[in-house]
């Protein structure tokens, strides 16, 4: 036999989605791909270009991993390739969501003052102050 066939993936693309929170180290997906070439030419490598660095893979089993802390108020999504070596080589895309964590506090406007008085006469009920606040976690979180 020759190196006459290159890998495939199946499927041909990834997606996952995980928490902002997910643990530096934890695995994301499984790649998968074969090779109908016979041995030793069925062997290959798993490579995943990310030019982040936020996630890698390992060679030989395919898992994807997670090397640095996300943060979805910064990015909320990856697109990286994954590919097969040597050549011949197979591609496929990795699509990744990162999903959201209620990890921001709320900020409140600029102008909120401290204090405010009010007259012992004043009636009741009466509107004194309107505050309002923001966080960057998406939905109602």
């Amino acid at each position: 036999d020759l190196n006459d066939n290159a890998p495939t993936f199946t499927p041909s693309s990834f997606s996952a989605s995980v928490f902002e929170n997910m643990t530096v180290g934890s695995s994301v997906l499984t790649l998968v791909a074969s090779d109908e070439d016979s041995a030793p030419f069925k062997a290959f490598a798993y490579t995943l270009a990310d030019p982040t660095g936020t996630f890698g893979v390992n060679s030989t089993a395919g898992v994807v991993y997670l090397l640095r802390s996300l943060d979805r108020e910064v990015t909320k999504s990856y697109s990286l390739v994954a590919s097969t070596l040597p050549l011949p080589t197979a591609l496929a895309s990795v699509d990744i969501t990162v999903l959201d964590v209620n990890d921001n506090g709320p900020t409140f406007g600029t102008h909120v003052p401290s204090a405010i008085e009010v007259d012992e006469t004043t009636a009741v009920p009466h509107f004194l102050l309107q505050v309002t606040a923001t966080d960057p976690d998406e939905g109602l979180n």
